[in-house]
């Protein structure tokens, strides 16, 4: 494989790129950490949609926040089950 920084050829099990130093991100740390951002971004935007939800049936729209609540909860569930 190549270095992303300096284009040598490493060998795929290497940590750090022997010839500039450049720590080599294994793909599995990548995924870990986009999920982790991923799952804390659903989990606010789902909060938000069931507080909106929540408003929404409080001034009497029923079906925008029932909508709403439930599609809001389901991000959170998400959010949860990715963290």
């Amino acid at each position: 494989m190549k270095c992303p920084r300096c284009g040598r050829i490493i060998t795929a099990a290497a940590a750090a790129c022997r010839h500039c130093g450049v720590r080599i991100a294994k793909p599995c740390e990548r995924i870990t950490r986009r999920m982790t951002a991923n799952s804390r971004i659903s989990m606010a935007c789902g909060g938000l949609l069931a507080l909106l939800g929540l408003a929404a049936l409080l001034s009497g729209a029923y079906p925008a926040g029932m909508f709403l609540s439930i599609v809001g909860i389901t991000f959170c569930a998400i959010g949860k089950m990715m963290s």
